[in-house]
């Protein structure tokens, strides 16, 4: 399985935010936001990454994470003109990802849950042929993707509208697909490439092989695109961890969990940490998680 995180939105270039060794010492809601995606695919086991981003973002991302060997992963990555999305990605890198499954998730995304994380887990193990893309119930005026789901729990149709206040199933930007992905992007016409992951989606969908993962109330979605959404989920972040004593954001804390990397090196990664107290918390938080 290959793990891709795309920039997929230009508004976010506050992506990654602040560099590890300064302010993410001070507090562990202050994390660079592409840690959030990068810890989705460690907790996951996925040793083989591409970062696809635009060029401020990657320069960033290659300062912190490097090659990837301090996490047990190989990353490569992949430098965009201008925020991308999965099809167009897929289509551009085929060779490298056909014959494989893909775990996808945008750049500006953060998920996290106990119940999400054994749904995922349960995906994986069973190496799925359908698609698998992640949904959950709220509220919103803006425009966005609604999947129509039947009683037995079967996607039936995807439409684009504008809701006022009602409560609808919304798909973000991630999911979990099969080995024949390429194929399915190299089936479509090209004017479809660049519309985000709906014609990947209908495709699964018209096949009868598109699932879902429904993100319960006590889990974290959000998609940050703007100060105030980044500020938000701080707010989000530091709830969760004051319920749950559980630090969603930290590379190498699920490196290790995962098994990706053994405890000696996890210390060495912490200890760069310029604050005692946040190291103290990590500790602290590995303790909790080994329960």
């Amino acid at each position: 399985m290959k793990g891709l995180i795309v920039e997929t939105d230009e508004l976010t270039s506050i992506n990654p935010l602040i560099k590890v060794g300064g302010s993410a010492g001070l507090n562990c809601f202050m994390f660079p936001l592409i840690y959030f995606p990068m810890s989705f695919l460690l907790r996951r086991g996925v040793k083989d990454i591409t970062l696809a981003l635009t060029k401020p973002s990657i320069e960033t991302a290659q300062e912190l994470f490097g090659s990837g060997k301090d996490y047990g992963v190989n990353i490569r990555y992949k430098i965009l003109d201008k925020a991308s999305f999965l099809a167009q990605e897929i289509l551009e890198d085929t060779e490298h990802f056909r014959g494989h499954s893909v775990i996808y998730i945008s750049s500006n995304t953060v998920l996290w849950g106990k119940e999400l994380r054994q749904s995922i887990k349960e995906v994986i193990q069973t190496e799925s042929s359908s698609a698998t893309i992640f949904g959950k119930y709220l509220e919103t005026s803006k425009h966005f993707e609604k999947m129509i789901i039947n009683p037995l729990g079967q996607i039936v149709s995807f439409d684009d509208l504008c809701c006022e206040g009602n409560t609808k199933l919304v798909v973000p930007k991630a999911g979990i697909y099969p080995r024949d992905i390429v194929e399915v992007v190299e089936s479509l016409s090209p004017e479809y490439i660049a519309e985000e992951l709906r014609p990947i989606n209908s495709s699964y969908m018209l096949k009868q092989k598109l699932d879902h993962i429904y993100i319960h109330s006590d889990e974290l979605w959000f998609q940050v695109d703007s100060f105030n959404t980044l500020k938000l989920l701080t707010k989000n972040l530091e709830e969760y961890y004051t319920k749950q004593q559980t630090i969603i954001g930290s590379p190498e804390r699920n490196a290790y969990q995962s098994g990706l990397i053994k405890r000696e090196k996890f210390d060495l990664l912490v200890n760069r940490y310029q604050s005692d107290e946040f190291r103290e918390l990590m500790y602290r938080n590995l303790d909790f998680c080994n329960q």
